[in-house]
């Protein structure tokens, strides 16, 4: 037992590894409001504490921002983590773009996180590393249309095959008739391989004119989109050989 004696105990200090997540607005903007996510509570089941239809946030982290970039610092490394839910992210100028998700990759070819989730398609929580600070960038989803170009192309239409993947519009509005695809901000744009036929014409490039020269011809393996856009069909008088 201890007895009478003074006994003196020292105090030992560990410091707590911390861990931290950009997310970064990829040509958006971010408002001085603009939602960070939070660490949360887990229970002894390993679930969430849930505060109503979400996790109960901790409140132990901090948020700095600035125009383009929102960072959480402070975050227990290992401590489960829910990820913004992008309220306060505005899409690039004049992109046409919506938010869908964060990316660990600019052009949305990483790994995909949706808006505010806190755990996978299994139920496995998301937690945060202090070995491995995660960027995410914003996925802004931005749609891509071909247009037959019927005003300088009379008669023509769409090849019969070709366009897996691409939706033929028939809503009667602006993009009606006009295949569609959906895709990101800073990806490339798969070229497709369907065309626009018409007898005696031959099928020559798609441009963001309709009435453009060869000049101003869409390149598919060298241009990263930045917005939703339409490009026109241009066909020229087949060369007939002798």
């Amino acid at each position: 037992s201890i007895g009478k004696k003074n006994v003196y105990l020292d105090a030992v200090y560990t410091t707590i590894k911390t861990a931290k997540i950009v997310y970064d607005a990829n040509g958006g903007t971010v408002s001085a409001s603009a939602d960070g996510g939070y660490p949360f509570m887990v229970g002894t089941d390993g679930r969430p504490v849930m505060d109503g239809d979400k996790p109960k946030n901790l409140n132990t982290h901090t948020i700095v921002r600035t125009a383009d970039e929102l960072t959480v610092v402070g975050l227990v490394n290992n401590s489960p983590i829910r990820l913004s839910t992008g309220e306060g992210f505005t899409a690039p100028a004049a992109s046409g773009a919506t938010l869908s998700g964060w990316n660990t990759e600019p052009d949305g070819s990483g790994t995909h996180y949706a808006l505010g989730s806190y755990q996978d398609e299994n139920s496995n929580l998301y937690y945060v590393d202090i070995a491995e600070p995660k960027t995410l960038y914003a996925e802004w989803k931005i749609t891509v249309y071909f247009d037959k170009n019927s005003g300088n192309n009379s008669g023509a239409d769409f090849s019969s095959t070709g366009w897996n993947g691409y939706t033929l519009i028939a809503d009667g509005g602006v993009h009606d008739g006009q295949y569609s695809i959906e895709t990101y901000v800073n990806a490339p744009l798969v070229e497709p391989q369907g065309t626009v036929v018409k007898e005696g014409l031959s099928f020559e490039f798609v441009s963001t004119e309709p009435d453009g020269g060869e000049e101003s011809a869409f390149h598919f393996t060298k241009t990263k989109l930045t917005l939703s856009l339409v490009l026109y069909a241009h066909l020229a008088n087949m060369v007939k050989v002798p």
